[in-house]
């Protein structure tokens, strides 16, 4: 896992913060049909954390190498625990 230690701490706090205010039932019913992988992603956006590279761009969270497949491992970790079992499919 690319993510790990304080930076997965950190994004966990953000998607903490920015599902904090959202109506689980409101969150069921639009990703019913919708994929697990659609969900994770836009609770990512929504958290406002950025992926630096750590070679030149900067961001909230700098791993060199991380992309797509490691932001999804993540994610699935910090969600899939918590609300997933009723939200999207696949």
């Amino acid at each position: 896992m690319k993510i790990k230690g304080k930076e997965l701490s950190y994004l966990h706090d953000r998607v903490n913060d920015a599902m904090a205010n959202m109506d689980k039932n409101e969150l069921e019913t639009f990703y019913a049909d919708k994929s697990k992988t659609r969900f994770r992603f836009d609770m990512f956006y929504k958290s406002g954390v950025r992926i630096g590279d750590g070679a030149g761009l900067s961001g909230d969270i700098d791993i060199q190498g991380c992309n797509d497949s490691h932001i999804e491992t993540a994610m699935k970790r910090i969600l899939d625990s918590k609300c997933m079992s009723h939200i999207g499919k696949g």
